[in-house]
């Protein structure tokens, strides 16, 4: 390989690892060392929110797993903030099926701060009973 061959390569590597902050949707920020009450602290700062996507949802499978997780069980905690850092109201639903958990969110709120447990007791980690029914 040439060594201007080589150099377009590192170029264009170092470029795309540049870009990938840029191409991100949002940004999450996990905080590992406050374990209060055995939880850990993530939170999300939505960008360029419309009413065509002001509804905060957690994941219920996780791709290529095909398996139901219903992550928003072990979620103990949930607050939006605005510009001013005052909380806001927020909208809880429930879709027909339980493990859809979302919030109808305003496009105005700038942080989303949520504490997840991280010792789930053995009750939460057993199978999800709809997971169940379709074996």
């Amino acid at each position: 390989m040439n060594f201007l061959t080589k150099q377009a390569k590192i170029i264009t590597l170092s470029v795309f690892i540049l870009n990938i902050g840029v191409l991100a949707q949002q940004k999450f920020v996990v905080n590992l060392n406050d374990k209060t009450d055995d939880t850990f602290k993530v939170t999300v700062f939505p960008k360029n929110l419309t009413d065509e996507n002001d509804i905060f949802q957690f994941a219920s499978t996780a791709p290529e797993t095909y398996q139901i997780m219903d992550i928003g069980r072990f979620v103990k905690t949930f607050d939006a903030f605005d510009v001013d850092g005052d909380k806001m109201v927020f909208t809880v639903k429930h879709d027909e099926k339980e493990i859809d958990f979302t919030l109808n969110l305003q496009p105005a709120i700038i942080k989303h701060l949520f504490t997840v447990e991280s010792n789930p007791t053995s009750e939460q980690l057993k199978p999800h009973e709809a997971w169940l029914k379709n074996l």
